[in-house]
């Protein structure tokens, strides 16, 4: 069974200073928590269990989460103990004895074995991150009622599923956890899902109506919450959305709340899925066409859509390789070179201020996905599953004709991380932009300036730390290094000697790095360090050999309990996986072996759940990510003897299922195969290019005309994907399934290298 004791807490609440008691009606064994490694008197077999809590602190709450294994299947009754009282009880929590550091802010993180199955065995739509908010106490209040907008409608397994959004009037003073939704259906639903709060409600997830609260959704003027259901029968149910809040677009005006929102992030719309927020303009998206979900290729109104299906399981490895190395050059940042017959020729300079509020050139780097905030924390893992796919498997980049061209592609960013990182200083600079701000608008990259995009620089210092955040670029430039090493020995020196000093900082300064980054905490929110610091430190010694680093990763890897767990997912949160096959390369020790074969196992043999036309399904949110991540860990763990065969075929599946053996005969790549996608969620292919006379149109109307697909083509881009029934909408307004990032890409295009390596072979 897995439980969580959910404590109320205030800003000075101190880790270690309280006593958590979990006790159980009948004697349960291994017992297991994530925020606690200590060793404690009463083990791991009883019916109580005294714990004490490091660092979990979520505003003003603090969620202990645990394992236990009972015999018989009647659950045992579970209480929680302790100093602190409920969360949402009447009762204050007490004051501790000195504050938590300010410099910090609210830091969620796990010093146990972490961000393995603590991800869920519960599947969610929300993907891989922490979110968990405990039960929160909601009122029947309501205020304002209207009828919600249904998105579309598809076959769901002999139910029909439905999709649908809320969408309410919100002014700046919106404050997120201080009004409730309530969504009523006038038929009986079944696996009611919404992606704006992962609480657990007394109502469940079947009936006809469901109450949340909202976190963090906010996009100017307007608040939407999204939501699936399944219901019986063809007729379509009425659903009303109801609450304190108004309707977007009516005219009453959103009640003012208790306080403002911070002004220095913007205008904020958020999401809870792989904490990447997208925005879909101030122009509601019901306009154009009626947004339809189909199993087939569709012809759309402006008819530019074919279904010449290619021969089944025929596909060109080769393009593959090529056409997403192109979508990096997309995503680039900066001043860009001048070349003749450039692939991508519509993309031109941009954000050449980079760094100027800080006084440091933090010009270049790609851009995350489709809006232009540099994360460095998922796009050093991207870049560190590339140079590692390049590293491993060069001979396929070589059969490609795109060695040169895949160096020249990673070199792109690390150059950037080099500027990133101030070694005299001790500062690591994490992330360029406002997620906010950048989120709120739309134009074209290239018209960017500093008086409409303004582009602030984020760093983390000795004074706060950001192992996370150090420990994934450290893997980039370890992986890089190997990469260059026989291409460009100096620049290989450069990448590896600021792995090492990176490293040290790392390691020494131990904390998430949004304490010092709050701004990455809504869009792309670690859920730990120790994955960081093992896989790093494993990266170094594959890059160095120096005993040094293999042993600090085991001795990291023991200490912070990660045998025995096998990860939810392999992503840029969670690197445990990426760190137990490099530990396997280096020590051959059956122990990491066995916990990869795990995690294969359940991804092939049911423990993830597949689709009807074999995909192996983790989430909605970047469904294919998921399943390309974890073919590229398959194709890497073949490539070190473990089930070769077996391995190899799997991860083709899943990559053919994406290439277009699916049940819509359709490729979920720009630019390739039948059918592929012409609505990618990515601002910069939008719209046409500039005239001289700067007469062209570059806005919300543009993108949010969806009838117009989008003027360039992403060539190469993997979309988000389907969902769990092998439905795709190709419309760029809808940001789950038509969204692309530098880390949907980075294990698929290295799965496509490692395929092309097993054919060579």
């Amino acid at each position: 069974m897995e439980g969580i004791c959910t404590y109320a807490v205030d800003k000075t609440y101190q880790p270690k200073t309280q006593t958590f008691i979990i006790t159980f009606g009948t004697t349960v064994e291994r017992f297991q928590n994530w925020v606690d490694t200590d060793t404690y008197p009463d083990g791991n077999t009883g019916t109580k269990f005294t714990r004490t809590n490091s660092n979990w602190i979520h505003a003003d709450k603090l969620e202990f989460k645990f394992h236990a294994s009972y015999s018989g299947s009647n659950k045992p009754t579970v209480t929680c103990g302790g100093t602190l009282p409920q969360y949402g009880s009447s009762t204050n929590p007490p004051t501790t004895q000195d504050p938590v550091k300010t410099t910090q802010g609210p830091v969620e993180t796990t010093q146990g074995p972490v961000k393995t199955t603590t991800k869920g065995p519960v599947e969610t739509t929300q993907g891989p991150v922490k979110t968990t908010q405990g039960p929160v106490g909601t009122t029947d209040s309501q205020q304002n009622t209207f009828d919600a907008t249904i998105v579309s409608t598809w076959s769901d397994g002999g139910l029909t599923r439905l999709r649908g959004k809320c969408t309410y009037a919100v002014d700046k003073t919106y404050k997120p956890k201080t009004q409730t939704f309530v969504i009523t259906f006038g038929t009986t639903v079944e696996r009611f899902q919404n992606w704006v709060d992962t609480s657990n409600y007394p109502d469940g997830n079947t009936g006809t109506k469901f109450t949340r609260t909202n976190s963090y959704w906010i996009h100017a003027d307007k608040l939407e919450l999204e939501f699936q259901a399944s219901y019986s029968g063809s007729n379509k149910p009425t659903v009303t959305c109801g609450g304190t809040l108004p309707q977007y677009g009516s005219s009453t005006n959103p009640p003012t709340t208790q306080d403002p929102v911070k002004t220095t992030q913007g205008p904020v719309e958020t999401t809870q899925g792989p904490v990447k927020t997208t925005t879909k303009g101030p122009v509601e998206t019901t306009q154009g066409p009626v947004q339809t979900t189909t199993k087939g290729p569709v012809e759309t109104t402006n008819g530019q859509r074919t279904t010449t299906l290619p021969p089944a399981g025929q596909y060109n490895y080769n393009e593959v390789l090529m056409k997403s190395i192109w979508f990096y050059r997309a995503q680039r940042s900066g001043d860009l070179p001048d070349v003749q017959n450039d692939p991508v020729p519509w993309r031109g300079d941009s954000a050449l201020y980079d760094g100027k509020d800080v006084g440091r050139d933090l010009t270049g780097g790609w851009y995350d996905a489709g809006d232009w905030v540099k994360f460095n924390l998922p796009i050093s893992s991207s870049v560190a599953i590339l140079a590692w796919g390049l590293a491993e498997w060069e001979d396929a980049y070589k059969t490609a004709g795109q060695y040169n061209e895949m160096l020249d592609c990673i070199r792109w960013p690390l150059d950037y991380f080099i500027k990133c990182w101030d070694e005299n200083n001790q500062e690591l600079y994490g992330q360029v932009g406002n997620g906010g701000i950048d989120h709120s608008k739309m134009m074209r990259p290239e018209d960017m300036t500093e008086n409409n995009m303004p582009r602030p620089a984020y760093k983390v210092t000795s004074s706060g730390g950001g192992s996370d955040l150090a420990g994934s670029m450290v893997a980039a430039f370890a992986a890089g290094a190997i990469a260059f090493e026989k291409a460009d020995p100096a620049y290989s020196k450069t990448l590896l000697d600021n792995a090492k000093s990176l490293y040290k900082f790392a390691n020494q300064y131990r904390a998430i790095y949004t304490g010092e980054i709050p701004d990455a905490n809504t869009f792309y929110r670690s859920s730990a360090y120790t994955d960081e610091l093992v896989y790093a430190p494993a990266m170094l010694y594959k890059a160095t050999k120096d005993q040094q680093y293999l042993d600090e990763a085991v001795g990291n890897y023991n200490a912070f309990g990660f045998d025995n767990n096998v990860a939810w997912a392999f992503d840029w949160d969670d690197k445990i996986m990426g760190a137990k096959l490099l530990l396997f390369e280096a020590t051959q020790d059956t122990r990491y072996k066995d916990d990869i074969k795990a995690f294969l196992n359940n991804y092939m043999n049911g423990g993830v759940k597949q689709t009807p036309g074999g995909l192996a399904w983790r989430s909605q949110w970047g469904s294919l990510r998921y399943t390309a991540n974890a073919a590229f860990i398959s194709l890497m763990a073949a490539h070190h003897g473990i089930n070769v065969q077996n391995n190899v075929d799997w991860a083709k599946s899943q990559i053919h299922y994406m290439l277009g053996d699916n049940p819509r005969k359709s490729s979920y790549v720009v630019g390739f195969g039948n059918n592929s996608p012409k609505q990618p969620h990515h601002k910069s292919s939008v719209c046409k290019p500039q005239s001289a006379n700067n007469d062209v149109p570059c806005g919300w109307n543009e993108f949010n005309n969806v009838a117009v697909d989008n003027y360039h083509t992403l060539y190469g881009a993997l979309v988000g994907g389907p969902d769990a029934n092998d439905n795709y909408v190709d419309l760029r307004t809808d940001y789950i399934m038509a969204e692309v990032t530098c880390d949907y890409n980075a294990g698929f295009q290295s799965s496509i290298a490692g395929l092309i390596h097993f054919k060579n072979k």
